[in-house]
């Protein structure tokens, strides 16, 4: 058994147009196109102190047991989890005031099991399960400087994700594999909140909820001598409540904002060329 546990802290500040004169965003030239460009378009004027700071302070901590428990069998259970703080003019659940710093805290739990099992020489298969949580501390948004609270629908959002996997190895220098899996991703707090993206304003959505993925791969690897080497597999992502940011209004105001997409399908194929010309050399060409 080889016991692991980690902790990492990370804190960071962004600035935006902390001081000076108020910000002016060019969205184009008037009249537009070369040889000549005339007086420049303004859309909006950020005056200074209006959606400036944000403080990030994130706190997370996992443990992992890893248990060969025979020749053929072997076994990976943890736990972890994080919390972060951000004091912010921009991420905030009521209608933002310049240079008023808003809280907000999101958490997030996971627990994990995976078995790596050979089942012959030359397969190998792969099971796992993973549980994760997010959760947010506020149940309440403002979407607009005088409209009224609305209640977020989802201020917490948690998902079982299952895995397998088979590898087969035909030949020493051959292998084929494939796999199959379901994830999900909670929304991040810019998506659930943000106000302000260049001439954009940001409207929160309360309803956004989590999106998921159905993720199927198929794939071979071949070894050519001891320096050349190809990859190629085939995936397909099925996707349910994608996140995406969709144009609200162009005029008067410029809004957009976060929504869930109710089918999404992405596939295609990827390759890549390796080529270790010396043991401290190596090539590689990739394609998608």
């Amino acid at each position: 058994m080889i016991p692991a546990t980690t902790i990492t802290h990370n804190g960071t500040h962004y600035e935006y147009n902390p001081s000076g004169p108020d910000e002016q965003i060019i969205v184009g030239y008037y009249p537009a196109g070369p040889p000549f460009f005339g007086a420049p378009i303004y859309v909006t004027s950020q005056p200074v102190g209006n959606f400036n700071e944000t403080y990030s302070n994130r706190l997370g901590a996992g443990t992992k047991l890893d248990w060969r428990v025979n020749n053929c069998n072997r076994l990976v259970v943890g736990l972890e989890g994080s919390t972060t703080d951000l004091k912010t003019t921009q991420l905030t659940t009521a209608w933002p005031t310049a240079r008023v710093l808003g809280d907000i805290n999101e958490k997030s739990l996971a627990a994990f099991v995976q078995d790596e099992w050979k089942i012959t020489n030359k397969l190998t298969s792969l099971f796992s399960l993973r549980y994760d949580w997010s959760g947010i501390n506020g149940d309440q948004v403002q979407t607009s400087s005088a409209g009224p609270w609305n209640a977020i629908e989802n201020p917490s959002v948690d998902a079982f994700s299952p895995r397998v996997a088979l590898n087969f190895k035909a030949m020493d220098d051959l292998s084929f594999r494939a796999s199959w899996g379901m994830s999900f991703r909670a929304p991040t707090l810019y998506e659930r909140f943000i106000r302000s993206a260049g001439p954009y304003t940001g409207n929160p959505n309360p309803a956004l909820d989590k999106e998921s993925m159905t993720a199927y791969e198929i794939g071979m690897f071949k070894q050519f001598g001891d320096k050349l080497s190809f990859d190629i597999a085939g995936f397909l992502n099925d996707y349910n409540n994608l996140i995406e940011s969709v144009i609200l209004s162009n005029t008067p105001l410029r809004l957009f904002q976060f929504r869930n997409i109710t089918k999404a399908r992405i596939w295609g194929i990827e390759t890549s060329l390796n080529y270790r010309p010396t043991s401290e050399w190596t090539l590689n060409a990739a394609y998608t």
